[in-house]
């Protein structure tokens, strides 16, 4: 029981999935138009110029690979939570690995191929979850339908 409320609390839900996201594409935005503008004044560049541009380089990359990963974890977990197999983590095709540079390992992220796998898979799982539900509420209308019908035949009868 109390590992179903940590899994619980440790899940993304979707409106903290979209702050984080949001507040890392302002971040990579914002790191892109200060790149973009000390890239215009290349000519007037001097050397220390060049190591920001490089530095700012790298940070933009390091921001849009955080997106990625905040993305693949957010699918992740949607997939775990519909029962959704993923495929091996060793399969280039769908992951590549990158390291922020801190304590823990390289992360594995989807590539497009995985996010385009992962949203495929999650639309069709839902969409026949829904299908399953339609089913049986139409079902159980026109059975209650058809019972309101033979009441009120009875009533008029009698």
């Amino acid at each position: 029981h109390k590992q179903r409320n940590v899994k619980r609390i440790l899940r993304m839900n979707y409106f903290t999935y979209r702050k984080r996201l949001n507040y890392l594409k302002t971040t990579y935005q914002k790191l892109d138009e200060k790149y973009k503008t000390l890239e215009a004044s290349k000519e007037k560049m001097q050397q220390e110029d060049y190591l920001e541009l490089n530095d700012l380089a790298r940070e933009s990359d390091e921001v849009y690979n955080w997106i990625e990963s905040l993305k693949t974890e957010y699918f992740t977990d949607k997939c775990n939570q519909l029962v959704i197999p993923l495929p091996p983590k060793e399969d280039s095709i769908y992951y590549y690995k990158f390291d922020f540079n801190n304590d823990e390992d390289e992360q594995f992220i989807f590539t497009t191929e995985g996010f385009q796998f992962a949203r495929t898979a999650i639309r069709k799982e839902i969409k026949e979850r829904r299908e399953a539900w339609a089913f049986w509420l139409t079902t159980a209308t026109g059975i209650i339908g058809g019972l309101i019908g033979l009441i009120t035949i009875i009533k008029i009868r009698l």
